[in-house]
């Protein structure tokens, strides 16, 4: 429908002089205009009809338990916190070597 009422709004872009002065292709505009009208407005309502139930099943999973996902947040902290473990222990475990002042020769 959406390529049909594009291909319809071009060709009548085109040719608007030609077919407003001639009067037996005014009568086929407006029933064109109806037509198209009808059909997207019926296509509009599918649309429509289509999102409301999109929304109403993202209500639906939103409502039920999202035990999952908190399930998987604990993981993810637990997984943080032993690596944040292990850094420290590494961190603290290697001591560096201080390095030898230099004698200083005065003359």
């Amino acid at each position: 429908v959406e390529l049909v009422c594009r291909v319809c709004l071009v060709l009548l872009q085109t040719h608007h002089n030609q077919l407003t002065t001639t009067p037996a292709a005014r009568s086929i505009l407006t029933e064109l205009k109806y037509i198209l009208y009808g059909r997207v407005k019926d296509c509009k309502d599918t649309i429509g009809f289509n999102l409301a139930a999109m929304d109403h099943i993202k209500e639906l999973l939103t409502m039920r338990s999202d035990a999952p996902f908190r399930d998987a947040k604990a993981k993810l902290m637990e997984i943080r916190q032993e690596q944040s473990k292990r850094s420290d222990r590494s961190d603290g475990g290697e001591k560096r070597k201080k390095k030898k002042p230099k004698p200083s020769v005065q003359s």
